[in-house]
């Protein structure tokens, strides 16, 4: 790709995704690194590009596209110092990679020229520098301006990731589903973890255990849905099995069991039918 690509933002999102873009033949120009620090590193993967520890006008005016890969919390901060920056906006491609804020938050950089979108990857990155092996099959939740959907599109081409719009609106959903899915899901693994090890089994047999476990409902719900995928005392009405639970619970770990009721009533609620809660009669017990 012939644009010359600014990456505003060195963590572990910014440089797998720089990373993965050159892979492709796409030109690093530059790279914002604010700390100042792993600059060996940068220069190491980035031969071709000028690492910054501060924003230049040069450095502006050379790039055509811009990816801000910064937390959140800073986004608006870097937004504000781009756009007091005396420089022609126009034709230039500014994406933000925020999982729950929307391109609107660039649109001081719009009202300038500039085309604009959001472009998140629903996917964690616990490394710098991660192959870009990591955005093959990744969902790319993109919402924008037209030219900038456009690049978004191809990258996701490129990197073999799976490129789909999303309303603004959506957002918020959207991010909620997968902080659920990607980093609640750990307490519960974490749980898991603890009780087996109490049962005695070994660190690395438990983790075993608990990945096995996690992949077969994984795939149970990709091919039968959530109902079909449920097993377990409460799927098939084993009220015995449930006290016993509880009673442990309660004798030994008594801060996980709001948890433990809080999410078997959600299933009772939410998943199961109302033809197995009346034929198991288990609802009394979370009473």
């Amino acid at each position: 790709m012939n644009s010359k690509i600014f990456v505003i933002g060195a963590g572990r999102l910014g440089t797998t995704l720089g990373n993965a873009l050159q892979s492709e033949q796409f030109c690093i120009k530059h790279i914002y690194n604010h700390s100042g620090r792993n600059i060996t590193d940068l220069q190491d993967h980035f031969p071709e590009a000028l690492i910054w520890n501060e924003l230049k006008i040069r450095s502006l005016n050379e790039s055509d596209v811009f990816f801000l890969t910064v937390r959140d919390d800073i986004l608006p901060k870097i937004i504000a110092t781009l756009k007091n920056f005396h420089i022609c906006w126009e034709k230039k491609i500014v994406i933000h990679t925020s999982g729950i804020l929307t391109s609107s938050t660039l649109q001081s950089l719009a009202d300038n020229g500039s085309s604009i979108a959001s472009m998140h990857p629903m996917q964690t990155f616990s490394s710098r520098f991660t192959p870009p092996t990591i955005f093959h099959g990744v969902f790319l939740a993109c919402e924008g301006s037209p030219a900038a959907m456009n690049y978004c599109k191809k990258i996701a081409k490129k990197l073999k990731a799976d490129f789909f719009p999303i309303t603004s609106t959506s957002k918020v959903p959207y991010h909620l589903a997968g902080t659920v899915a990607a980093n609640l899901f750990l307490a519960l693994i974490n749980i898991s973890d603890k009780l087996f090890e109490e049962s005695g089994i070994i660190k690395n047999k438990r983790h075993k255990i608990i990945a096995a476990l996690v992949q077969k409902v994984i795939n149970n719900f990709r091919q039968k849905g959530t109902m079909s995928a449920l097993t377990g005392p409460l799927g098939r009405g084993d009220m015995r099995t449930i006290q016993q639970h509880i009673k442990y619970i309660d004798q030994y770990h008594p801060e996980i069991r709001d948890i433990y009721q809080s999410l078997s009533k959600y299933i009772l609620n939410e998943i199961i039918s109302s033809e197995t809660k009346t034929q198991y009669k288990i609802d009394s017990l979370f009473e």
